[in-house]
């Protein structure tokens, strides 16, 4: 009942987002598909389950809002409506903190943290890996004003992939591997560039 109540609530403030490429409804309803298959894979609790599922719905309303900052205002909007709805305090800390904990300089150290985390970088081993970073990209030109030759991106994309690793289990396991092809996607386009270089 409460996790319905949460994504009638989350989903009205997402539908706001519409215009964002990347961080808009259809993230976090990858987000979530995400959490249930990893919380499945480690036979995760009831409880621990439902706190990451209602972290996932939440940890990027604060986008409404501002790009700055919006894990701390996607936390604060959840600690407001989870409070009204009674939800123990215990239980709201928890999935405060997997909020926080996606924040990129945060280093996950619960194990909802860890899925939480997992399921929001998930993309970066999906077979979509490359449609996901367009659209991230353009996110980047819309609200940041960041513009990228396609050398200089795929360079950036190399980084991140080659410094970033999984948390839980199930992502060193079954994630990390695929993530590590998509790497060596990104290392054969660059190679290509220096190719026309020469």
């Amino acid at each position: 009942m409460l996790l319905e109540k949460v994504e009638n609530y989350t989903s009205s403030l997402l539908e706001k987002l519409n215009d964002l490429p990347f961080h808009n409804i259809h993230h976090t309803r990858a987000v979530i598909s995400h959490v249930e298959e990893i919380c499945d894979q480690l036979s995760v609790s009831a409880t621990d389950r439902e706190s990451v599922l209602i972290a996932a719905w939440f940890h990027d309303v604060g986008y409404v809002h501002s790009h700055k900052n919006h894990e701390e205002i996607s936390s604060n909007i959840a600690e407001e409506f989870l409070v009204k709805e009674g939800l123990g305090n215990e239980q709201i800390e928890v999935v405060m903190n997997c909020i926080y904990s996606t924040m990129l300089s945060k280093t996950p150290k619960t194990l909802t943290e860890k899925i939480l985390c997992d399921a929001d970088l998930y993309h970066l081993s999906s077979p979509d890996y490359f449609f996901w970073q367009q659209l991230l990209r353009r996110e980047w030109e819309m609200c940041y004003a960041k513009k990228y030759s396609d050398f200089s991106w795929h360079k950036l994309n190399r980084e991140f992939l080659s410094n970033h690793s999984y948390h839980t289990e199930f992502g060193k396991k079954v994630l990390l591997p695929r993530l590590k092809d998509n790497l060596a996607k990104t290392e054969r386009l660059l190679n290509t560039f220096k190719i026309k270089v020469k």
